[in-house]
């Protein structure tokens, strides 16, 4: 099991886009092989930061993932709309 936290922080004038472009990421990567869980949230004090939590069954389906057309794609489209790069975290559950 591998989970995966990604922040993701928009300009604050392309909030609207950024958030659209997450949100058509969560369908499609909700049927792929090895997905269990990719939730998007909000920050609650800074509107324009953003969090995918996932959880892939294998390394080897998240790698999959990160090299669809359709990841790359939105990868592409969403870049010049951030304030810095998204940042990716690898972490392991502590307690069960």
């Amino acid at each position: 099991m591998v989970t995966v936290i990604a922040k993701i922080t928009a300009k604050k004038d392309k909030i609207n886009e950024v958030e659209k472009l997450l949100q058509s990421l969560i369908a499609p990567t909700l049927m792929e092989i090895g997905c269990k869980q990719y939730d998007l949230y909000r920050n609650i004090t800074d509107n324009n930061i953003f969090f995918f939590h996932e959880i892939w069954n294998h390394k080897k389906y998240l790698d999959i993932h990160l090299k669809t057309e359709r990841f790359l794609k939105t990868t592409q489209e969403i870049t010049p709309l951030l304030e810095c790069p998204i940042e990716i975290s690898l972490v392991n559950k502590i307690i069960n």
